[in-house]
């Protein structure tokens, strides 16, 4: 079951992952990318808090009405990131794959939580060599 203090980790890894690629891009000279990358981390935290809020409240008492609730919120999610995209468009090539890289820094995180398991044999129980 996800807790707060675990949201909060998650947030954090975003802003480090958001911080960390656009440090590279700006090494790199590609300003406009970088500036997206923080667009679009802030919109993929705003998202994230929006669906975990539900997942959260533990008020909500028949297991439908959340999951009513949740799917919701999953396709205002979806809808979000898909108009920041399409404005992104308007503002060029570069500040586009910037904002749809801060967009994607949730599912890094996952992707990395998944491999340390893997790596680490709690996934299946078994120490990998």
């Amino acid at each position: 079951m996800l807790s707060e203090q675990e949201a909060r980790k998650r947030v954090k890894k975003i802003l480090f992952g958001a911080g960390f690629s656009s440090a590279i891009l700006l090494a790199c000279r590609f300003t406009e990318a970088a500036f997206g990358v923080w667009l679009g981390a802030a919109v993929g935290i705003f998202n994230y808090r929006l669906v975990v809020k539900v997942v959260l409240d533990q008020s909500l008492d028949p297991e439908t009405k959340k999951q009513n609730r949740f799917m919701k919120r999953y396709l205002l999610r979806l809808l979000f990131s898909a108009v920041v995209l399409g404005t992104a468009v308007f503002i060029g090539t570069d500040f586009l794959l910037g904002v749809l890289l801060g967009l994607l820094l949730e599912v890094l995180t996952y992707i990395l939580e998944a491999f340390k398991l893997f790596i680490t044999g709690k996934a299946t129980g078994k120490k990998r060599g």
